[in-house]
């Protein structure tokens, strides 16, 4: 066993060695500032006012949500509700695969989407639209497209549910709630 072990030391060595000076290529020579034609700035707006967020940010969350589009469609609309309902009164027939699972969601995001139009129509005229035509900024925006989401969540969840979690959490009542 002493042998495997002695055989084995001078790779071990050689590996640690080239481990080690990855720092030493890695760090750069003197003169460079970084990778070449690459040019990063932050501006914070002119004569102190406040910057909107940049395009390339704005391109990186309008991504991320495109990717969390389907959780948010679960969590923020009446998805789930209408999909459990659907799965208890097809149970309830006594039909175990007709119609298909497949079919069951589709239906459930339909209505769902029927159901969430009007307050697609609220964030529509009161934050999309005026952040199009340049009266808001995009987080003056947000705030405004928050409300009604809010509201329509907040109608459809009971007071009682509301006063448990605030308990377990510890936090008080705001005027919201």
């Amino acid at each position: 066993m002493k042998i495997f072990g002695l055989k084995l030391l001078p790779l071990l060595c050689l590996g640690l060695i080239l481990v080690s000076s990855i720092r030493l290529v890695a760090q750069n020579a003197p003169g460079s500032t970084g990778a070449p034609g690459v040019d990063i700035s932050v501006r914070l707006g002119q004569d102190g006012e406040e910057a909107d967020v940049s395009v390339a940010i704005q391109l990186v969350v309008l991504m991320t949500l495109l990717s969390l589009a389907p959780a948010i469609v679960l969590l923020m609309t009446s998805f789930m509700r209408i999909i459990i309902v659907l799965g208890f009164l097809r149970n309830a027939l006594g039909l175990q695969s007709i119609p298909p699972t497949q079919v069951l969601v589709g239906m459930a995001v339909f209505l769902s989407f029927f159901l969430m139009m009007p307050v697609g129509e609220r964030i529509k005229t009161e934050a999309f639209e005026p952040f199009q035509n340049g009266e808001v900024t995009s987080m003056e925006a947000l705030e405004l497209a928050s409300k009604p989401l809010s509201e329509f969540m907040l109608k459809q969840t009971r007071a009682e549910d509301l006063e448990l979690f605030l308990g377990i959490a510890g936090m008080p009542a705001t005027s919201v709630d």
